[in-house]
């Protein structure tokens, strides 16, 4: 008895390793069109993630706009993309742009009168918002790829450059920068 109750064990955990264990195939990463609650086009998030394994999620931190900061996450086979925005005061964000476009791996980059700068990771642009109040105040717009499937691979720079333009152009608008209706519709200059 005790003999046949092991054989049934060893049955059910051979077959629960393999089941676990065979390759189960890869499906295709299916981005939608418009990602982040609608805001942004889902084109180039697409040609940064890889085509195929886990499925298209994303997660929204309010509804991408707040007034202070708000973000969004996209995660598809097995690499996460975060988009976010902060405020803060001019000089403070002049101090970083200075810093961070002049660093290794980064690359100037702007969209009219908007500055930033682009990496194989990521992009962000600076774009002015003044306060109703009159101080002078800055919006940080950031995409950032957190994580990968494959770590050690860089990006192109100009599809970071292309998502941080369209959704600089989203948060300006919708929190009525000034100077948002004259941000160029194109993918921010690299270089």
């Amino acid at each position: 008895m005790a003999a046949s109750v092991v054989v049934v064990l060893l049955a059910i955990g051979a077959t629960a390793w393999w089941w676990t264990s065979r390759d189960k195939g890869t499906s295709a990463v299916a981005v939608p069109e418009r990602i982040c609650g609608g805001t942004l086009p889902g084109k180039e998030v697409a040609a940064l993630l890889p085509k195929e394994g886990d499925e298209f999620k994303e997660k929204l931190d309010l509804d991408f706009i707040s007034t202070s900061n708000s973000w969004c996450g996209v995660t598809a086979g097995g690499s996460y993309i975060d988009f976010d925005y902060w405020w803060d005061r001019s000089e403070a964000w002049t101090e970083e742009l200075t810093k961070e476009s002049k660093k290794s791996g980064n690359t100037p980059i702007e969209l009219g009168a908007t500055k930033g700068y682009a990496s194989g990771r990521g992009a962000t642009l600076f774009v002015d918002c003044p306060s109703e109040s009159g101080l002078k105040k800055q919006v940080k717009v950031q995409v950032t790829l957190m994580y990968q499937a494959q770590p050690d691979s860089e990006k192109p720079q100009t599809d970071f450059a292309a998502l941080v333009g369209d959704a600089t152009r989203y948060v300006a608008k919708q929190l009525k920068c000034e100077g948002a209706a004259r941000l160029p519709g194109e993918v921010p200059t690299v270089g």
